[in-house]
C-alpha cells in the first residue's frame, strides 16, 4: 500500500492563551465570528464555549463537522505538520494534541522535530492507522468526516475574534461589516505578508504570528476530508516517552528524579501565576512547584497515557483516501 498524502512538512506550532484551540472551516468559524458582533450579541461569551458537539473527544463519527475544539483547555502551543505538493496547497494535516498536553510551555522544539526521520516514523504510524481502518467493515472504519465546504482552514483559539497581539496599538479586524471573504483574505495577509510587527507570547519573534494559522486546501466540500487518531507505533509508555523526549523536547535522563534550581522555580512559579490569576484560580506555592518539577520526567508521560492513552493527535487527510489508499 502507497499513502499519496504523507506527511512532509513541519508547518508551524499554534499558540493559544488559554481556553481551547479551535479549528476547521475558515469560513464556518469566521460566520460565527461576525454573529457574535452583532449588536444584540455584543455581551455574550465567546461563541464556541457551549457547543458540546465540536469537543474532539466526545465527537459523533455519524456526523460530519465543519468546526472542532481540540481537547485541550488552558494556554498551549500544538505542532502542526502537512501534506503539500507543488501547488503548495495543504493536501493533508496531523495535529499533534499530545504534545500540547505535554509541553505547555514556550515551544522550542528539537532539531530533530520534523526531521526526515522524525517524517518517516511519522508517516508510519499514519499507515498503521490506515490499514488498519482499511481491513474493517465501512460501518465500522475510526475515522470522523469533516466538511471544508471554503477549501480553507483556520486555527484559532476561541474566542470573539481571532486572536493576536500586535505592536501596532489599536489595530483591529472588522467582523461586524465585512464578509467572511474579506476577513479570510485580511488574515491570510497577516499570517503570511504581515505590515506590521507582532508580539508573541515569551518569544522574541516579531515578523509573523504564532497566534493563529490559516492555509488554503487542495480538497473542499462536504464530507471532502476524514480525520484519523493516530497511536503510537508501540503502545509502550517508554517507548511513547522516548518519541516525544528527542523529537519534541530533547529531554535527557527523563527516568531520574530532577533537581531543579531555585531560578528555574521561581520563573515556573511566576509563568504559572499569571496563568492562574488569567483564569481566576489559586497560585501555587514556592513548595508545590519545585516538588512537582523534582519529579522524573517519565511521570507526566504517564500522567498523559492515564488519561488519553497512546494517542500523538489527529490525521486529516482527502476522503478519497479509501479509493487511492491501495
Amino acid at each position: 500500500m502507497k499513502n499519496p498524502y504523507k506527511i512532509n512538512n513541519y508547518c508551524t506550532n499554534v499558540h493559544i492563551y488559554r481556553g481551547q484551540l479551535i479549528f476547521g472551516d475558515a469560513y464556518k468559524i469566521i460566520n460565527e465570528l461576525k454573529k457574535s458582533h452583532a449588536p444584540e450579541k455584543s455581551s455574550d461569551p465567546d461563541p464556541f464555549l457551549e457547543w458540546d458537539e465540536i469537543q474532539l473527544d466526545n465527537l459523533d463519527w455519524k456526523k460530519r463537522h465543519s468546526i472542532i475544539a481540540s481537547n485541550h483547555h488552558g494556554g498551549c502551543w500544538t505542532p502542526i505538520f502537512d501534506c503539500q505538493k507543488e501547488d503548495k496547497n495543504v493536501d493533508a494535516l496531523f495535529i499533534d494534541t499530545a504534545a500540547a498536553h505535554l509541553f505547555p510551555h514556550p515551544f522550542a522544539k528539537s532539531d530533530a522535530c520534523g526531521s526526515k526521520e522524525h517524517l518517516k516514523l511519522l508517516n508510519e504510524m499514519i499507515e498503521k492507522t490506515l490499514i488498519k481502518n482499511k481491513d474493517l467493515k465501512v460501518e465500522k472504519k475510526v475515522n470522523l468526516e469533516l466538511n471544508f465546504p471554503s477549501g480553507k482552514i483556520l486555527f484559532m483559539q476561541s474566542a470573539k475574534e481571532v486572536r493576536f497581539e500586535t505592536k501596532d496599538e489599536g489595530f483591529e479586524i472588522d467582523y461586524k461589516t465585512k464578509t467572511e471573504e474579506e476577513i479570510y483574505s485580511e488574515l491570510y495577509k497577516l499570517y503570511y505578508k504581515p505590515k506590521i510587527k507582532f508580539i508573541n507570547f515569551q518569544i522574541p519573534l516579531e515578523d509573523y504570528t504564532l497566534d493563529f494559522y490559516v492555509d488554503e486546501l487542495s480538497y473542499k466540500g462536504p464530507g471532502s476530508h476524514l480525520m484519523y487518531p493516530i497511536k503510537s507505533a508501540v503502545e509502550d509508555l517508554d517507548w511513547f516517552a522516548n518519541y516525544y523526549s528527542k523529537y519534541f523536547s530533547d529531554e535527557k535522563d527523563i527516568y531520574k528524579k530532577r533537581k531543579p534550581t531555585k531560578k528555574e522555580v521561581e520563573e515556573l512559579k511566576k509563568w504559572s501565576d499569571e496563568q492562574n490569576e488569567r483564569i481566576g484560580l489559586k497560585p501555587e506555592s514556592f513548595e508545590e512547584h519545585e516538588e512537582r518539577m523534582s519529579e522524573p520526567l517519565i511521570k507526566k508521560y504517564k500522567d498523559y497515557v492515564e488519561r488519553f492513552g497512546f494517542t500523538h493527535g489527529y490525521y486529516i487527510v482527502p476522503e478519497n483516501i479509501l479509493d487511492v489508499y491501495e
